[in-house]
């Protein structure tokens, strides 16, 4: 338990090092099934220190999709996002190839199968030693996942390993992003963690 409390603060002791995850929200003209062309939008989180990293990114993307193949330009939109935690698990998948040095995780299902990235509302609860008192703080974690139960009991899992207060799940929500880029070094560190629990 010691040692995954260890690489659960290491994780967040890191991310608070300048680094931060984006939200890349693309606009492009893209290919239907019928042969048709259709205006398409797309989300993705990099996890980058600083938007002009994202925004290198974002086009390194649009590269490696074909996504100007149909028209010469694309509308984007980068948000640094207030996002603290993403967990990893058999529900993405990793591309071979880097894109623009970063790995590559993505969902092969579409939205309409369930399987996606989930929002996690945590509240915490822990006895304040000095005052006797019960404190309450709330956090969210990303997870991969099938369905609202599936991240909450994913969630579960990974907290009842690598956290020591009381929690209490409040909510799930299906997020629209659907690839996840981080470094290589991010990338083992999250696929380690994931097989502890």
């Amino acid at each position: 338990m010691q040692e995954n409390f260890l690489l659960f603060t290491q994780i967040h002791l890191k991310m608070e090092n300048g680094f931060n995850y984006f939200r890349i929200k693309t606009e492009w003209t893209a290919e239907r099934n019928d042969g048709g062309l259709a205006k398409t939008k797309t989300e993705e989180l990099v996890y980058a220190s600083s938007y002009t990293e994202a925004e290198k990114v974002a086009y390194a993307l649009a590269e490696n999709q074909c996504r100007m193949q149909f028209n010469s330009s694309i509308h984007l939109e980068i948000d640094k996002t207030k996002i603290d935690e993403v967990l990893f698990n058999s529900a993405l998948r990793t591309d071979g190839d880097l894109i623009a040095g970063l790995v590559h995780n993505y969902f092969e299902e579409g939205d309409d199968t369930g399987v996606g990235l989930y929002a996690v509302k945590i509240m915490y609860i822990e006895l304040d030693e000095k005052t006797g008192k019960e404190k309450r703080s709330n956090d969210t974690i990303y997870t991969p996942a099938d369905s609202n139960t599936g991240a909450a009991d994913y969630v579960k899992r990974y907290l009842r390993k690598c956290e020591t207060r009381d929690f209490v799940i409040r909510d799930t929500k299906f997020d629209k992003a659907e690839a996840i880029l981080w470094s290589l070094d991010t990338h083992k560190e999250k696929t380690g963690l994931s097989e502890r629990f």
